[in-house]
């Protein structure tokens, strides 16, 4: 993903270029592993920000067995595999 890091961001921005829904970008932000702004009523991230959030979700989606600590659906998942595997 191209990021320039001296530009601000919008949710919506964000999800489109994450295929994700803003809920799931506003989930990140939420739980603290996406820094936002806020001006107004609009929410804003920073490239730098983002880019730095986009490093930290590759870097782990590299090393198997792992999510990011934020993750809010990290506790599901193994429930999920549990129940699959009865």
């Amino acid at each position: 993903m191209q990021v320039d890091r001296n530009q601000m961001y919008r949710v919506r921005a964000i999800s489109e270029m994450c295929d994700v829904s803003p809920s799931s970008i506003y989930r990140e932000i939420q739980a603290g592993a996406l820094a936002a702004v806020r001006i107004g009523s609009s929410v804003r991230v920073t490239g730098e920000e983002l880019a730095a959030w986009w490093e930290g979700c590759a870097q782990a989606s590299r090393t198997p067995g792992t999510r990011p600590a934020t993750d809010p659906d990290a506790a599901w998942v193994p429930a999920v595999a549990v129940a699959v595997a009865r």
